[in-house]
């Protein structure tokens, strides 16, 4: 309200469509959006309980999680929760440091000559005779447009389709932090840099949650998809505190990045935008940068009027 007012001559916009579009097409507004450090991906849950939620479930298919991959629109999505505004995401790695980003989604697009082929290759693997996803979220705008999404892409590519919707704890508590989801959708936040690059893979995808991390996918535990290809992931990350020379980190981090791709162990979609809006007329030498204070340049503003 004090900034459509005039009242201050910057301020941070809250990841509103409507607002957006309305400071966007304002001749007299500067909207500057960054991409933020959360983002926004699909889960596949590996461990026991997501026959609770799925009894079909095929997640430990790398056949169905390439289906999924090659199936939903990453870009429609991008389009239709965020205008655009943000391109879609294909690192993990790289929101913590970029430069060591391997970029490896970004071969999953939609391939309809590839999906029935990828999802008969699941049945047969694991002898299923029906064909289900149950997909849990929370209740954000955002998220139930998603989970919109997937409804229509996967539901068309030949699978049933049950969405849950939940308030945000209870989707937390009784699903993701017990493993009594099938596919999920939530947002984590990257810690910058390469020591916080190397802190998320060891907490997210090698520490299980009872032993204090945070691979809520329960990838690699006893009793899930358990692989070659597991522990040799689970070795790179538990190796990483042993590479001193930053090249060197960079290039595994690499590899890294590339791996957690190639077996779709989730589905990055975008990195959630961080908005700032400025009187164009009035106010000079503000730049939204999502990842600092929005004074980090405040020695370079001045006003141009008023």
């Amino acid at each position: 309200a004090a900034f459509r007012l005039q009242a201050v001559d910057a301020a941070l916009v809250a990841a509103d469509p409507d607002l957006l579009d309305e400071f966007e097409l304002s001749a007299s507004v500067d909207l500057q959006v960054a991409a933020g450090p959360e983002y926004e991906h699909i889960g596949f849950e590996f461990g026991p309980g997501r026959f609770e939620a799925n009894p079909s479930s095929m997640n430990e298919s790398l056949a169905f999680r390439e289906f999924v991959a090659r199936t939903i629109d990453r870009e429609a999505i991008v389009a239709d929760v965020l205008g655009g505004r943000v391109p879609v995401l294909d690192t993990v790695v790289g929101m913590s440091w970029p430069s060591a980003s391997a970029s490896a989604w970004s071969g999953y697009t939609v391939d309809e000559t590839v999906q029935a082929d990828l999802l008969a290759t699941a049945i047969e693997e694991l002898e299923r005779t029906t064909t289900s996803v149950d997909f849990a979220t929370s209740t954000s705008l955002e998220r139930t447009q998603i989970a919109g999404a997937l409804l229509q892409r996967l539901g068309s590519a030949g699978l049933a389709v049950d969405i849950e919707l939940l308030e945000l704890g209870e989707f937390f508590r009784d699903r993701v932090l017990t493993g009594a989801f099938d596919i999920g959708e939530w947002a984590w936040r990257a810690t910058p840099g390469p020591v916080g690059a190397v802190a998320d893979l060891e907490a997210r995808f090698s520490m299980l949650p009872e032993d204090g991390g945070y691979n809520f996918y329960r990838w690699g535990a006893e009793g899930s998809a358990e692989s070659a290809v597991a522990v040799d992931l689970e070795t790179r990350i538990m190796s990483l505190d042993g590479i001193l020379d930053l090249e060197g980190l960079r290039d595994e981090l690499f590899e890294i990045d590339t791996l957690l791709a190639e077996n779709v162990i989730i589905i990055p979609l975008y990195a959630v935008p961080n908005s700032a809006a400025v009187w164009e007329a009035s106010f000079e030498g503000f730049e939204h940068v999502a990842d600092f204070p929005d004074t980090w340049n405040a020695a370079l503003w001045h006003r141009t009027a008023g």
